[in-house]
């Protein structure tokens, strides 16, 4: 198993209604019993308001109540039941029209970056 050191709460998206989010992108979920397995591991973590898998294209939505929930803990949960979760770590981007694109590229694969920086 992979360990996720580290703060992950730089991944969160803040909600209008004070709550935050983190869309991932899960390789490996193939079926309704992944999809619901999936869900309800995620679910059952603190913090953790609601946990919803696209299946057709991967996408899991985790929503968390105003200020809980671990990210990390959510990665690692997924790993321990057998899937593949690709993350970006801070990357070294200087040009702010880089930036706009990375976050496009990022919010289209669903694979979660830092919304912090």
């Amino acid at each position: 198993t992979h360990e996720f050191a580290g703060d992950f709460t730089a991944f969160l998206r803040p909600e209008r209604d004070g709550r935050r989010s983190l869309d991932l992108l899960v390789i490996g979920a193939r079926c309704a019993n992944c999809m619901a397995k999936i869900e309800r591991e995620v679910a059952a973590l603190p913090g953790v308001d609601a946990a919803r898998l696209n299946l057709s294209s991967g996408k899991l939505t985790v929503g968390f109540g105003a200020g809980r929930g671990d990210p990390g803990a959510v990665l690692q949960r997924l790993e321990a039941i057998g899937y593949t979760v690709p993350y970006i770590d801070f990357p070294l981007l200087d040009d702010i029209t880089q930036k706009h694109r990375f976050y496009q590229l990022c919010d289209e694969l669903a694979i979660p970056y830092p919304h912090t920086w």
